[in-house]
């Protein structure tokens, strides 16, 4: 039987990390939490996961910059990207920071759960 793939969740917002966890949970994969790129770093040097989904906007340490430490740790590193920026994103060339910093997607808030879970399931496939 195979293992439970692990994700880890980045994102600043409880809630939003919250119904991330269960929507994957629920899917069979093994969620960990960090409310920032420093605590989410720190939790992948010590516990390296399968995919990590991170938000690109946040406190203390972005999106752009998690990637860039995960990638120096694990240059293999998966990694999805999600935005809710709003008026901060209005002009960002998403292709261009998906390029530059390794992220494999970058999903725009709201998405439908269906489509995290597609993503997801195809990068871990």
């Amino acid at each position: 039987m195979e293992t439970a793939k692990k994700i880890l969740i980045i994102d600043d917002n409880d809630d939003f990390r919250s119904m991330l966890n269960k929507m994957l949970s629920r899917t069979g994969y093994l969620i960990t939490e960090a409310e920032n790129g420093v605590q989410g770093v720190e939790e992948y040097r010590n516990h390296p996961v399968d995919l990590v989904i991170t938000d690109l906007f946040m406190p203390e340490k972005d999106g752009t910059e998690t990637a860039s430490e995960l990638k120096q740790i694990d240059p293999q590193v998966k990694i999805i990207a999600v935005s809710g920026g709003g008026a901060r994103i209005a002009n960002v060339d998403f292709e261009d920071i998906m390029f530059e910093y390794g992220f494999l997607r970058i999903l725009q808030k709201p998405f439908r759960s269906n489509e995290l879970k597609a993503v997801v399931k195809e990068l871990l496939s």
